[in-house]
């Protein structure tokens, strides 16, 4: 299976040898960021999990950045 979610490819597949299904996270730029450590019994779960991972990788740049999308994390306290 294979989904693009929030700018990432993800792919599931399946594992002979874990019998199960591992999920592979890749950046536009073509390199693969996170990946699977445990094999899951559904395709939909593997794929479920990915997306988490993503939330994760992008949860950092989204806590320093404001609704206007300034960069939070880096502003100076100004003293008027």
């Amino acid at each position: 299976m294979h989904e693009t979610y929030r700018g990432y490819e993800l792919y599931t597949t399946w594992n002979d040898e874990a019998l199960g299904f591992d999920y592979s996270v890749w950046s536009s730029e073509k390199e693969r960021v996170a990946c699977s450590s445990e094999a899951y019994f559904y395709e939909e779960n593997a794929m479920k999990e990915a997306k988490e991972e993503v939330d994760m990788l992008l949860k950092p740049a989204e806590e320093h950045t404001s609704e206007n999308g300034e960069d939070t994390e880096h502003v100076e306290d100004v003293i008027l």
